[in-house]
């Protein structure tokens, strides 16, 4: 069913947030056709141009340049960054502070921004490289290095522990409930000792 046509400016707004909220271009067409035949029912030149208004609405769902770098600059590790700070970067962009904050919080920005965040982190070499300084931190005599590399790399578990009754719980008096209590609760004292060395 084909809307009414709506006054000017408040039309040209509705048109924009439809173009915005617009993810699939088929029904962008769609949406233009619309704009132009109740904007200018009888004009025979339509002022509207498809492809700028497709570019318009295609940037509003990616990164420009200056985001990208934007985005590879948060990505780098603290130390490796160049220009050091937030605001000398956006100097550097020639944009002020607040619009690098703005792009963060725009929902492509941070898709994306958390899609690099995760492929870095499953990153094969970058796991191996925080194992090997481990590694080297504990032949180096850091006890809390060693255990860590041990447990990242399933080799530090506790000793395995049974507790076998020759009755059922329902059987077992008060008393053998809390020695069995006790001794399940010192094998786990002694386990987060070790975990804490």
């Amino acid at each position: 069913m084909e809307q009414p046509p709506l006054g000017g400016g408040c039309y040209h707004i509705i048109f924009y947030i439809q173009v915005l909220r617009s993810n699939n271009f088929m029904g962008f067409e769609q949406i233009v056709n619309r704009y132009r035949k109740h904007r200018y029912p009888h004009s025979e030149h339509r002022s509207i141009r498809t492809n700028t208004l497709r570019v318009m609405a295609e940037r509003t769902q990616m990164l420009d340049a200056r985001q990208e770098e934007y985005l590879n600059w948060l990505l780098a590790p603290a130390h490796e960054r160049t220009p050091t700070t937030q605001v000398e970067f956006a100097r550097h962009l020639g944009v002020d502070s607040s619009t690098l904050r703005r792009w963060e919080k725009k929902e492509y920005f941070k898709k994306e921004w958390e899609r690099r965040v995760n492929d870095l982190q499953g990153s094969p070499e970058r796991t191996q490289r925080l194992l090997d300084a481990l590694y080297n931190k504990a032949l180096g005599g850091d006890t809390r290095a060693a255990t860590l590399y041990l447990q990242a790399t399933h080799r530090l578990t506790p000793a395995p522990s049974s507790t076998s009754a020759s009755k059922s719980m329902g059987e077992l008096s008060d008393e053998e409930l809390d020695q069995l209590i006790g001794k399940m609760a010192e094998r786990e004292k002694h386990s987060r000792q070790l975990k804490a060395i």
